[in-house]
């Protein structure tokens, strides 16, 4: 990989890292109910914490505090977390361990739950991975789970069934004039249905109802235009005759091409999934080495990856992304070398980019692609071809 490049996308993410850290206004109680105000490291945790870091002030150093000194935590207007020792179904969600066994299988467990719905029936939520467990409290006890389980219906494990006792649960506990078992027969088990219906019931109470769940119905795809230049070079190599090597010389061309992005609703929406496809192509005349060396093609590159973004302020962010690339050729693909005509086959590579985004509309992002064996499906001869991308960037919708 080229060095300089390397280098740069390694600071863009070191200094990338340093900007993201951010501590926001919060709170934490501890087991003597002393409240402190601080500042905490804010992750939007996916699964539920069960430690965080806090700073007494902006220039202060970052202390831990755990599950165990600390009985609940908050960051402002943004989320909430309380301590319970409480019985969690740990039954498996996934196929491959679901059992023939309906009831919850329950364990006692200490944990952080998060707040979604605060009120006179407040709802929370435990994640872990692989388990999402929702709980009700109302204005006495501690919170209980709201039961949904999957299971087969016999050993054959044809027919899959739900336990859906969470809908008889929140029937008997959220009565109101206005709430009939009509709307309780269709609820699913997420966080957009049982929030809804904890705030209704609220509503209905003349009760002040504090929601979280609106922090993670922002954008959640995109859709971005890329045009850029590709500076390409191709080296040729004769495997059978000494390794001969022919550079094919570096190229610019142009590149255009769409991307979806899929924006990940945790870690303050830092990560995406990334699917895109872009045209590129080569076209090097024969040189003047005794022997006619040349390449004339175009391609679809077709790619799938990861990305992190690094945020710096409210309108500008840094992003890296790493992505499988899989280029297809348009037409013949062909490549000139020693007087014979090869023809380029699509190849699996890797691709690196770091850039800069903002406003969420406009970017600009540098790009390597690793060195592509081109023609690997011939035995005695070999191309290597590597391109870096200068790519501008605009979010459609």
């Amino acid at each position: 990989m080229n060095r300089h490049l390397l280098a740069l996308i390694l600071t863009i993410s070191c200094l990338s890292g340093y900007a993201q850290v951010k501590f926001d206004s919060g709170y934490f109680v501890a087991n003597d109910g002393r409240k402190t105000i601080c500042l905490i490291k804010n992750y939007d945790w996916k699964y539920n914490p069960t430690e965080f870091l806090y700073k007494q002030t902006e220039n202060a150093d970052a202390q831990k505090a755990t599950i165990t000194d600390v009985r609940e935590f908050g960051i402002f207007n943004f989320s909430r977390y309380e301590r319970y020792d409480l019985d969690i179904d740990t039954s498996a969600d996934q196929l491959e361990g679901v059992t023939t066994n309906a009831p919850p299988e329950f364990k006692r467990e200490t944990v952080f739950l998060k707040v979604l719905v605060q009120g006179k029936a407040s709802l929370y939520i435990w994640w872990a991975e692989n388990l999402i467990r929702y709980f009700i409290k109302t204005d006495t006890g501690s919170p209980k789970q709201l039961i949904h389980k999957t299971y087969y219906s016999s050993a054959e494990q044809t027919n899959l069934l739900e336990n859906n006792l969470f809908r008889n649960q929140l029937v008997a506990s959220l009565v109101a004039p206005d709430l009939s078992q009509k709307d309780f027969a269709d609820l699913s088990y997420n966080d957009k249905s049982l929030t809804r219906i904890f705030e209704r019931y609220n509503k209905q109470q003349h009760n002040v109802t504090e929601s979280f769940f609106h922090k993670n119905n922002e954008k959640r795809f995109n859709l971005n235009l890329r045009l850029g230049a590709d500076l390409s070079s191709l080296t040729m190599e004769q495997t059978y005759s000494g390794d001969t090597k022919t550079d094919l010389g570096s190229k610019i061309s142009v590149t255009a091409g769409l991307e979806a992005e899929f924006i990940m609703g945790f870690n303050r929406n830092k990560w995406a999934l990334v699917l895109g496809s872009a045209y590129g192509s080569y076209k090097s005349n024969p040189g003047a080495t005794g022997a006619a060396t040349g390449a004339d093609y175009k391609m679809i590159e077709s790619n799938v990856g990861l990305r992190e973004y690094f945020f710096l302020d409210k309108k500008s962010k840094l992003f890296a992304t790493a992505v499988g690339i899989y280029d297809a050729p348009i037409g013949s693909g062909d490549v000139y070398y020693g007087y014979n005509t090869f023809t380029y086959t699509g190849r699996l590579s890797v691709g690196l980019s770091a850039g800069y985004k903002y406003a969420n509309k406009c970017s600009i992002e540098l790009k390597y692609t690793y060195r592509r064996g081109i023609l690997d499906n011939y035995d005695y001869v070999q191309g290597r071809l590597q391109t870096t991308s200068l790519v501008f960037g605009y979010t459609l919708f």
